[in-house]
C-alpha cells in the first residue's frame, strides 16, 4: 500500500481503519452507556416496585424481621380463635378428622424408618423417630387443620379475652377431640387392615405391639405430668408458628419444638390415639379400655393444663391483662364470635335437593 495520498480527498487505508475503529468504539460506548442507564433505571424501578409498604405499627427496623414481636403474635392468636368460630360445623369436624389423619402420617413415617434401623444405640433410634414425627404437625398447621391440643391454647385464650363465647369453646373442643380421634383410628385401621404395611416384618411388629404396653406402664400421675410437658412444648411450637412471617420461619419454629418434645419422651393425647390404636390392632396385649383409662384420660388432662394454662393463660397474663395489645392499625375486636350448632355448610344443598 502506498502511504502517500494521491489526492487531498484520499485517505491512507491505515488511517481509514483507525478512524473506523475509533468511531465503532464511540458507538459501542454510547450503546453501553445507554444500556447502563436503562438497566439502572430498570433496577431502581423494580426495587421500588418490590418494596413492601411498611405497616403503621412498625418502625423501619421491625419491618425487616422474620418474626412478629410477642404482642403481634398474641393478637394473631386472638384473631385465629375468632376465625375458627366462622367454620360451619361439618367443615370444622372434617378439618379435625384430617388433623387426626395427619398425625397418623407422621407417626407411620417415624415408625417405618426408626423401627427398621439396626442400630444398637437407643438414642440414635429415638433421635430418628423424633426427627420424622414433626412432618404430621407441619402439615396440620400449614393446611390449617384443627388439632385439639393446639386449639386448647388458642380457643381458651380467645374465651378469656372475651373474643369467643363459652358455648363456642365447649363445642369446638368437643368436635375437635372427636374428629381427631376418628381420624387417628381410621388411619391406624387403614395401615393395619387395608394396606397391611408391616406384613412379614416380625421385628417391627413386635416393637409396635410393645408401644401400647409401654404407654400404660406409667401411673396416672406420671402420665398426667408427661402430658403437661408434652402439650407445653407443642403449644410453644404453635406460638412460634404464629410468630413467623414466612413459611420457612414457621417450619423452623415448629420442627425444633416438636422434635424436642418427642425426643424427650413426653406424651401427646392425639398422637397416642394413633400409636396405641395401631399397636392394639396389630395384636398388642394391652386392651383399648386400659389404654383409655391409664393413658388417654390422664394425658388429655395434662395436655389441657400444659397448653391451655401454662401457655394460653400465661400469654393472657403477659399481654392482655396489662393492656399491651398492638396499635389500632390491626383492626378492632368487637362482639365475641359464636360457633352456631345449626350452622352447616351442606344445609343449602340439602334443602335445594329436597325442594326439587
Amino acid at each position: 500500500l502506498d502511504p502517500v495520498a494521491q489526492d487531498e480527498h484520499d485517505v491512507p487505508v491505515e488511517h481509514e481503519l483507525e478512524h473506523e475503529h475509533a468511531d465503532n468504539n464511540k458507538i459501542e460506548r454510547g450503546h453501553h452507556s445507554h444500556d447502563g442507564e436503562h438497566n439502572h433505571h430498570h433496577r431502581k424501578s423494580r426495587k421500588s416496585g418490590d418494596k413492601r409498604e411498611r405497616p403503621a405499627h412498625r418502625n423501619k427496623e421491625e419491618h425487616v424481621k422474620m418474626f412478629k414481636n410477642a404482642q403481634e403474635t398474641f393478637y394473631a392468636l386472638l384473631l385465629a380463635s375468632r376465625k375458627k368460630c366462622e367454620w360451619p360445623m361439618d367443615k370444622f369436624f372434617f378439618q379435625a378428622f384430617m388433623a387426626g389423619m395427619m398425625m397418623g402420617v407422621g407417626g407411620t413415617l417415624s415408625i417405618s424408618v426408626a423401627y427398621a434401623m439396626d442400630s444398637s444405640d437407643p438414642g440414635v433410634i429415638k433421635l430418628m423417630f423424633a426427627s420424622l414425627f414433626p412432618i404430621g404437625l407441619l402439615i396440620i398447621l400449614l393446611m390449617q387443620y384443627e388439632l385439639w391440643t393446639g386449639n386448647l391454647m388458642i380457643m381458651l385464650t380467645g374465651f378469656v379475652c372475651r373474643q369467643i363465647t363459652f358455648s363456642s369453646l365447649l363445642m369446638s373442643m368437643g368436635l375437635c377431640y372427636a374428629g381427631n380421634w376418628a381420624g387417628a383410628v381410621t388411619y391406624a385401621w387403614w395401615i393395619d387392615s387395608v394396606c397391611d404395611l408391616f406384613h412379614g416384618k416380625d421385628a417391627m411388629i413386635a416393637k409396635i405391639q410393645d408401644l401400647a404396653v409401654a404407654k400404660t406402664t406409667h401411673s396416672f400421675g406420671e402420665n398426667l405430668a408427661l402430658g403437661i410437658l408434652g402439650n407445653f412444648m407443642v403449644n410453644i411450637s404453635i406460638v412460634l408458628y404464629f410468630s413467623g412471617e414466612d413459611n420457612m420461619s414457621k417450619i423452623a419454629g415448629v420442627y425444633l419444638g416438636i422434635m424436642t418434645f418427642v425426643a424427650s419422651g413426653y406424651e401427646h393425647s392425639i398422637a397416642n390415639m394413633f400409636y396405641c390404636t395401631l399397636s392394639i390392632f396389630m395384636g398388642s396385649s394391652c386392651s383399648y379400655g386400659l389404654f383409655v383409662w391409664k393413658n388417654l384420660i390422664p394425658v388429655s388432662i395434662g395436655n389441657f393444663i400444659g397448653g391451655g394454662v401454662f401457655v394460653g393463660l400465661a400469654l393472657v397474663y403477659d399481654f392482655y391483662a396489662n393492656n399491651e395489645l398492638p396499635a389500632a392499625s390491626f383492626g378492632t375486636l368487637t362482639k365475641p364470635a359464636q360457633l352456631s350448632p345449626v350452622k352447616w355448610s351442606c344445609l343449602p344443598f340439602v334443602k335445594a335437593r329436597f325442594a326439587n
